[in-house]
């Protein structure tokens, strides 16, 4: 099926001194090898719209300098040639990329569309006709969040190794499936966590296991990027040319939205927003080099204060709680770049900060108190080497190859997605909810307008067992003075809950959706301030 998916943008923490800006460059030639000298070759950033050119010179070179980490698409133009174009140039920062460009003789109205250097490569409307052929042995899985599950099965099925962008499930339940189909094959999946993948990240792993920055007590991961630049009026589909149906798929059937479709991540059906998108990349960095990865109590609080469009929410703070005493929080805002993403590790000897673009270490001061930010320079710092996709992709062909575990396997995926999940579940991440994480807030009647909240789910047969709940009638909507009524439930519930009531004065219901979270509800002005994973 053809998805006509966008590309995320991702941006990396750069240190201060460094210029985020990269280079496009290249040698335009024609088909014969010649040089081209004096064609117009423009880079257009598909976010914003903005489009820089140059030219190329006698030696057939061209440079485009200065320009933001972002997707691109390049045009090239020259009298008495085709013109040349290709879309999904994916530019990082600080980068220095090299795209050549063969022109072909014709006229400039005739445009040659390149897809990045796959000549061979065939258009299916149906990934399963993918699936049957039996000259394949490798697939891609880079849909939306909800088509990750069915789509792997059917390649395990088909017998073919698969490298599965994150999150690898979209549902806490899809886990334990997945795990059992992997190791019931024996074949080999790589799930899109990339930092496994990077040298400087490998390195830095063996510094904390070395405990030269002592005991860790506290992991501070982030998430910054900036949708409001992002102007949705200017995303265009042919709904004539989509087989909606198709990317549906296993979703619940819905009116066409060209929203939901171009920017998928942040509607529940399709992805999870920051949690599922984001953090799953920093907080895989904290499970694989502190060697934990089942965090035993998580909360978190989520708004839309700057993107209402969004069922998401575009600014997140999560905590989550693991064994030995060690937090980890969570930082997101999809309303400004500055930052990037990464995590930070503090521990009693030293801290330490990583990213894609290298990582900085520092000894604790001998002073009890500091103020301010960090201003003398690092004990030790360590560059990015490497496309990050890259080789991470080539750790997986390597794996393929020799039938060895790739670097991050199917079950570190599925770890992330079970911390994720926590905060979901009141707290825990087995799915057994604490009620005493709930709450209220004043109503967004965008939210409340939207058919997938919380009072719009109860009405779904729920199929988890909740602790401390009727389990005869789990799912639905009680009044919590009934719920308190009996000694079992008195205990779970917290003395702010029982015979709550609402400004109006009318009787808080306690809400049980198929989310596996208990949620607090009021009939006008309130509304609840978790949102179903």
């Amino acid at each position: 099926m053809r998805f006509g998916l966008p590309l995320a943008l991702t941006l990396a923490v750069a240190p201060q001194a460094q210029d985020p800006r990269g280079t496009i460059t290249g040698q335009v030639t024609d088909r014969t090898g010649g040089v081209v000298a004096g064609a117009v070759v423009g880079a257009t950033n598909v976010d914003t719209n903005v489009k820089v050119s140059a030219g190329s010179n006698a030696q057939g070179s061209y440079e485009i300098p200065y320009l933001l980490p972002g997707i691109y698409k390049l045009e090239a133009e020259k009298q008495g040639f085709r013109t040349w174009s290709r879309s999904g140039v994916e530019l990082r920062m600080s980068d220095r990329m090299q795209v050549d460009i063969s022109l072909e003789i014709g006229s400039v109205d005739q445009t040659v569309e390149v897809t990045a250097e796959a000549p061979l490569a065939r258009e299916y409307e149906d990934y399963r006709r993918v699936l049957e052929q039996k000259d394949i042995d490798v697939v891609v899985i880079a849909t939306p969040d909800h088509w990750h599950t069915p789509m792997a099965l059917d390649a395990i099925s088909a017998g073919k190794d698969i490298y599965l962008e994150k999150p690898v499930t979209h549902t806490l339940e899809e886990g334990p499936r997945m795990l059992a189909a992997v190791e019931g094959s024996k074949r080999v999946v790589q799930t899109g966590t990339q930092n496994r993948s990077m040298p400087h990240f490998i390195q830095a792993r063996e510094i904390v296991a070395s405990r030269a920055l002592g005991q860790i007590a506290l992991v501070e991961t982030y998430f910054y990027q900036n949708y409001l630049r992002i102007d949705p009026a200017r995303f265009s589909v042919d709904a004539s040319k989509l087989d909606w149906k198709g990317f549906l798929g296993p979703a619940p059937d819905q009116p066409f939205d060209r929203l939901r479709f171009v920017q998928w991540r942040w509607y529940w059906d399709f992805g999870g927003g920051t949690l599922t998108d984001l953090f799953t990349h920093v907080v895989d960095v904290a499970h694989w080099f502190l060697g934990k990865d089942m965090p035993a109590e998580a909360s978190a609080r989520g708004t839309n204060s700057l993107l209402p469009r969004w069922q998401t929410p575009d600014t997140v703070n999560a905590c989550f709680q693991y064994p030995g005493g060690l937090i980890v929080v969570f930082n997101a805002m999809m309303g400004g770049s500055l930052q990037g993403g990464g995590t930070l590790f503090r521990g009693t000897k030293a801290m330490m900060r990583i990213s894609r673009s290298g990582f900085e270490l520092w000894d604790e001061p001998d002073e009890s108190f500091t103020q301010g930010p960090v201003t003398v320079p690092p004990k030790l710092q360590v560059k990015a080497q490497g496309d990050v996709v890259l080789l991470h992709v080539q750790n997986f062909l390597e794996c393929v190859r020799s039938r060895r575990t790739p670097n991050a396997p199917l079950a570190a995926g599925i770890a992330c997605a079970r911390a994720i999940a926590a905060r979901s579940c009141g707290g825990r991440p087995t799915c057994r909810p604490r009620v005493t994480q709930l709450g209220c807030h004043r109503a967004d009647p965008a939210h409340d307008a939207d058919p997938r909240t919380e009072t719009s789910r109860i009405e779904v047969a729920n199929k988890v067992e909740h602790e401390g709940l009727n389990p005869t009638k789990p799912a639905g909507t009680h009044d919590v003075q009934d719920v308190n009524r009996s000694t079992k439930h008195r205990q779970v519930l917290p003395r702010f809950l029982q015979d709550r009531h609402c400004s109006s004065g009318s009787p808080a219901k306690l809400v049980i959706p198929d989310s596996c979270a208990p949620v607090l509800t009021c009939s006008d002005s309130y509304r609840v301030t978790h949102k179903p994973g």
